[in-house]
């Protein structure tokens, strides 16, 4: 019987059935899962952004419409005070020819009694003559004649006794002062009584959305000593991530309540930005962004200075942030791999601005201030990464105040 030979090709290829079934490492397997998080983080939208976005489109729409509205009251308030003015304008009119009519006929009877009291005088025995000045409704008109005197014209002539002369030959005092007293009644406002200055303080409140961009600055720490690290691997390991760590940005919504008494604001509401930073860590080929995303509560205090229809308010306070999204990524110390890490879920933070606004009505007031804002303490803090953060933007938007 023949004993079997094996092919030479099959003993050349029998050794690789042993390596068919190799699987990945381990420190791969978590560089590959990591690399997947992120881009699943990039293309998902939080729900903050569609809050925000919803609650955006709901003010805006209620300030235009609010705009709209108020325009619409300020056309009806101009039309009023056209036809008011071209109702003063016929009252004056009609006043004025009353009381050029009033004139008139006042001077009448004056020249009358003048022409009476010339012809008797002239069929008196001794004629002296002298002027007699004779004064219509203005005060600039006089009409002079020369008038012969007698002096028994007064004592003959019972028709021309005192009284009459007082009375009739100058009656224009009367009438002007009649004609005076009837323009005040008409053109004069009534006097009121003094009141008293008015010493309450302004108060009001305003609501509002600001919208911007932040730049954003981090910081980290490294334990200068670690029982598993050599003084080198530490030293490698800070290098790194100052290479491979470079800044991002942040996008900012606010939707404010404000109250102002006097020259002083209190403002709060909810604030939503971002922390985090970009990772490029050649050495593991490892890429993308941490971004750990806050919806904040703040509480700020500032004070306004006017310039005409212009604020400045300068504002200062705190706010507490819950997070959303508290996983990042970074490398390992051993350079060797990455780390998942979980950021603070309640964050507090410093915020200063300083807020001009620009006033288009009574309610509506634009806004634009650059925002700096800074974490109270460690955003990040496992024990081998330790993370601090800052930030720097501008946000414009409009309040509406009632």
């Amino acid at each position: 019987m023949n004993k079997q030979v094996k092919d030479p090709l099959d003993k050349l290829f029998e050794s690789l059935n042993d390596v068919a079934y190799e699987g990945p490492s381990t420190q791969f397997v978590q560089d590959l899962e990591s690399r997947l998080d992120l881009l699943a983080k990039k293309s998902k939208k939080p729900f903050v952004f569609w809050l925000f976005s919803i609650s955006a489109t709901i003010l805006f729409g209620a300030s235009l419409y609010a705009l709209l509205n108020l325009e619409a009251k300020q056309h009806q308030l101009r039309s009023t005070a056209k036809q008011e003015l071209k109702s003063a304008k016929a009252v004056s009119l009609q006043s004025s020819t009353i009381t050029s009519s009033s004139s008139k006929s006042a001077v009448l009877p004056s020249l009358q009694l003048a022409n009476e009291l010339s012809n008797k005088l002239l069929s008196s025995s001794s004629k002296t003559e002298f002027p007699v000045l004779l004064q219509g409704a203005s005060s600039s008109a006089f009409t002079s004649i020369s008038i012969p005197f007698s002096p028994n014209l007064i004592k003959d002539n019972d028709s021309l006794s005192s009284p009459l002369l007082v009375g009739e030959l100058v009656p224009q005092q009367a009438v002007q002062n009649t004609v005076e007293k009837q323009k005040d009644s008409v053109f004069s406002a009534p006097s009121l009584p003094l009141q008293p200055s008015n010493t309450k303080v302004r108060f009001s409140q305003q609501i509002g959305l600001q919208f911007g961009v932040s730049g954003i600055y981090s910081s980290f720490d490294v334990p200068t000593n670690n029982p598993l690290l050599t003084e080198a691997q530490l030293k490698q390991f800070r290098t790194e991530r100052e290479l491979g760590e470079r800044q991002t940005s942040s996008w900012d919504f606010n939707l404010r309540y404000g109250l102002a008494i006097g020259n002083w604001h209190l403002q709060t509401g909810l604030h939503y930005f971002e922390w985090g930073e970009q990772l490029q860590y050649e050495v593991i080929s490892v890429l993308g962004v941490n971004r750990y995303r806050y919806v904040n509560l703040p509480m700020l205090i500032g004070r306004s200075f006017e310039l005409g229809k212009v604020q400045l308010i300068p504002y200062a306070g705190l706010s507490l942030g819950k997070c959303f999204s508290p996983q990042g990524t970074y490398i390992q110390p051993q350079l060797n791999g990455v780390n998942l890490v979980n950021a603070k879920q309640l964050a507090g933070s410093f915020i200063a601005q300083i807020e001009l606004q620009y006033q288009l009505n009574s309610q509506l007031s634009v806004t634009c201030f650059p925002v700096y804002r800074r974490t109270i303490g460690a955003l990040i803090d496992n024990g081998m990464v330790i993370n601090k953060y800052q930030s720097l933007g501008l946000l414009t938007g409009f309040i509406y105040k009632f």
